[in-house]
């Protein structure tokens, strides 16, 4: 188990600076998700009292539903899923989104009014599902699909299911990803930290005589030219996934990408390539040699987050081809389901519908 130690670089110095000054308005959304368990933030029967205005609610009627029979047999109608989300995001008692302190009205065609600002609104106002022309039922069986199929689902097949266009069913479950998967996919870490990267694209034995790669290796053989690296961080304890696409995996772009997710004096486990040369001067790093074909060394191993990496692809399998353009909104997708592994698939879904505000996106 060797500790990295080599000479400073004026790049690391002038990211040293930088990280003195984390965006806080990201790091504060994060650490609100990481103090906050996913399990908590979950529509709960425990809570009859709304928290924010101290009245007595109603008991909230949480809904099960372990199949697509039974999904549709919940949201029969755009009615039932405004109900359902009502009661998620307000605990059933109206909030006016431009004064949460102003007292509202309820009026016709779902519509509230807030008093103070005279302006109307609805439980879909800061959503991503505001203003869509694609039906409610449609958006909560597309994020149903992506966040309770091991794979995920095409964007033609969910089209075919809902009788809606390929266009318009790729453009839903785009927005699904960026914002609702983009925000989970988004955690500041500290204590001990895996970090590994990994390549996607297929093999250039497969590829078309004119789409072949030329000169496919380059970086001591460890980067291709043909296909797109994804670094990922992983916290020890939590099990908690954070994964982003990179342009290459020099030591400036994985050092600068690693100061964005981990805060500076973390423990890192990592391999023993050498982009992360400079990691010794922010982290206390550990490395494991794969070089040398050691895998663990001692408590040091990156092994789970290479596990996820295969997961990872398998996925990307589902839908045959990735454009690189949109490969981070299919990594935040695969983030998504990593994370909320251990809960229902009913709570999966609704954790998913805590998170479409748009201010919630990293």
């Amino acid at each position: 188990m060797a500790r990295m130690q080599n000479s400073t670089t004026e790049y690391a110095n002038k990211i040293a600076s930088q990280s003195n000054s984390f965006s806080s308005a990201s790091v504060n959304f994060t650490n609100k998700n990481l103090e906050k368990s996913r399990k908590q933030a979950i529509f709960s029967l425990k809570n009859p009292y709304n928290k924010k205005k101290g009245k007595k609610v109603r008991k909230r009627k949480e809904f099960k539903f372990d199949s697509v029979l039974e999904f549709w047999n919940t949201f029969r109608t755009n009615k039932d899923c405004i109900k359902y989300l009502e009661e998620l995001m307000w605990d059933g008692i109206p909030e006016s989104p431009f004064d949460p302190t102003s007292k509202v009205y309820k009026c016709k065609n779902g519509k509230y009014k807030c008093k103070s600002t005279n302006k109307y609104f609805t439980v879909l106002n800061g959503t991503i599902f505001e203003k869509s022309k694609i039906p409610l039922r449609a958006w909560f069986y597309g994020l149903y699909c992506l966040t309770n199929t091991k794979n995920g689902k095409s964007a033609r097949q969910i089209a075919k299911d809902i009788h809606i266009s390929h266009y318009r069913a790729l453009k839903m479950l785009h927005k699904i990803r960026e914002y609702i998967f983009g925000a989970e996919n988004y955690n500041v870490m500290e204590g001990i930290v895996l970090t590994d990267e990994t390549f996607v694209g297929g093999k250039d034995k497969n590829r078309h005589r004119n789409k072949k790669a030329r000169n496919a290796k380059q970086n001591d053989d460890r980067a291709f030219v043909d296909k797109i690296p994804v670094v990922g961080y992983m916290n020890k304890e939590t099990g908690l996934l954070t994964a982003r696409v990179i342009p290459n995996v020099t030591a400036n772009v994985l050092l600068s990408s690693a100061l964005t997710y981990i805060k500076p004096g973390s423990i890192i486990y990592s391999d023993d390539w050498k982009g992360y040369k400079d990691f010794y001067k922010f982290y206390e790093h550990y490395i494991v040699a794969h070089k040398k074909k050691i895998y663990v060394d001692g408590e040091v191993t990156t092994n789970k987050l290479e596990g996820a990496w295969t997961q990872l692809k398998r996925m990307l399998a589902t839908y045959h081809h990735v454009s690189p353009r949109y490969l981070q909104l299919y990594v935040n997708e695969f983030v998504y389901r990593y994370n909320t592994l251990q809960m229902q698939d009913n709570h999966r879904f609704t954790w998913g519908l805590q998170l479409s505000k748009k201010q919630n996106a990293a």
